[in-house]
């Protein structure tokens, strides 16, 4: 059995792109709504409460975004590396030579 030496996390989305969809998506309707119903802006205070919600319900992106790792291991004089998904599907990269072998 080969030793790993470190688990690379694969995010579905990156940093930039999930945070502007967490703030279209989550923060902005409730603001824009806040602004038409109440016909002034949102408090300060009410909108660090959103944001707490928000961040409870989803989470940060370092942890909430992550759908697989992959596990890099010598081999040889290789570095190699298997992609585990959430999905449990397996893929072995190589990178000597870089060819992709899927199992």
């Amino acid at each position: 059995m080969e030793k790993y030496f470190f688990d690379l996390p694969v995010y579905r989305l990156t940093k930039s792109k999930y945070y502007k969809w967490r703030d279209e998506t989550q923060i902005r309707p409730h603001e824009e709504n806040w602004l038409s119903v109440r016909g002034r802006p949102m408090p300060q205070e009410s909108k660090n409460a959103l944001d707490q919600h928000v961040y409870e319900k989803y989470g940060p992106w370092e942890f909430n975004e992550i759908i697989g790792y992959i596990r890099l291991y010598f081999l040889g004089s290789q570095i190699r590396g298997d992609y585990l998904s959430a999905e449990k599907s397996g893929i072995q990269l190589v990178v000597e030579g870089c060819s992709l072998i899927e199992l």
